[in-house]
């Protein structure tokens, strides 16, 4: 009998379907002849669950346990947490498959977020990301979203504001929003007028505690994004130590948006991008590593330029970009025998 614990979105939530057809995969992929398993999604309610998966073994012939971690990077205490679990049962097989930036004996990363924007982005046309032959589309530098108010986002939008050492208020060339919740920090909700959604249908995302909705799978106000050159992304963790980057629909957003642009996310986030075929700008920017103070400069910078003509020069590598996305959501499920989920699931 295969037991299985894999609750990890709710059931209204747009990827609960999604999420649950790649596990089944994956045990699928790992384990196809084993008639005696276990099944664990570890994303939430780690301690529980793997009181659960304890006594099922101690009480259960188990062959082999899948632990999955598909949605969020791994926190420390998951991590003690699940050796302690392998150490305690180390006669059974075990395969951990997600985002996890810590050592397990069998480990595989698999890039949830970009099958989930394979899966559900809104289907915009070329025309809607941008004009075509018309004069001064780009009359914004950077586009800079922030919802949840992580402590690095908020550092972020403060060096925007010129509140850094070195930096200068380079707001008036860009757009910049900063969600809030408990008075995590000093500038309350920063958002702007008809800030909406952008999403074509309801879509259950999670709360709007933060001020600002979500809008995972869509790019929110197109006259914004349309105008803006270069898009900033903060991305869920900026961890100098990961030595496997957490990459989401943030990321994805501005290749599928067809935009260039920055990332300030885990260590090796570019390179990750890199080694999957992507291009990426922060080298032809000048700027190799994720810095504030680079990143003003480079915005005061790019004020000065022709940013229509900037944009069309690197036009080719950007629709690369997106086409690449594609191969590499292929490469994904072909890899962990991943069929492709009819999108009315």
């Amino acid at each position: 009998m295969i037991h299985k614990h894999t609750l990890g979105f709710w059931e209204g939530h747009v990827a609960y379907p999604l999420e649950q057809h790649v596990i089944h995969s994956l045990w699928q992929h790992y384990y196809p002849d084993v008639q005696h398993g276990i099944i664990v999604n570890i994303t939430y309610n780690v301690e529980s669950s793997l009181a659960w998966a304890s006594k099922l073994i101690r009480t259960n012939p188990v062959e082999a346990v899948l632990f999955t971690n598909l949605v969020d990077a791994m926190a420390d205490s998951t991590h003690e947490k699940l050796c302690q679990f392998q150490n305690d049962f180390s006669a059974v097989d075990m395969q951990l498959v997600g985002y996890s930036q810590y050592y397990f004996p069998k480990y595989d990363y698999l890039d949830f977020w970009a099958l989930f924007m394979q899966q559900h982005f809104n289907d915009y046309q070329d025309d809607q990301l941008f004009f075509q032959n018309k004069p001064k589309q780009h009359n914004k530098v950077f586009l800079c979203y922030n919802r949840k108010p992580h402590a690095h986002r908020v550092h972020l939008y403060e060096s925007l504001r010129g509140q850094a050492p070195e930096c200068r208020d380079v707001t008036w060339l860009g757009t910049a929003t900063l969600g809030n919740v408990d008075d995590a920090h000093e500038h309350g909700v920063v958002s702007f007028d008809h800030n909406h959604t952008g999403l074509e249908h309801q879509e259950d995302l999670g709360d709007d505690a933060y001020g600002i909705k979500a809008a995972a799978t869509a790019l929110g106000n197109m006259d914004v994004w349309r105008q803006s050159f270069l898009t900033v992304v903060a991305e869920t963790s900026a961890d100098n130590r990961a030595y496997i980057p957490f990459v989401t629909e943030k990321t994805y957003k501005s290749i599928l948006g067809l935009r260039p642009f920055v990332i300030y996310g885990d260590a090796g986030i570019e390179k990750y991008l890199v080694s999957n075929g992507y291009k990426t700008f922060s080298d032809r920017l000048g700027m190799t590593d994720f810095d504030y103070v680079k990143l003003n400069q480079i915005i005061l910078e790019l004020s000065e330029q022709d940013l229509d003509a900037l944009y069309q020069e690197w036009l080719p590598d950007i629709m690369y970009n997106r086409n690449n996305f594609y191969a590499h959501c292929t490469r994904i499920k072909r890899r962990f025998g991943i069929s492709t989920l009819d999108k009315t699931s």
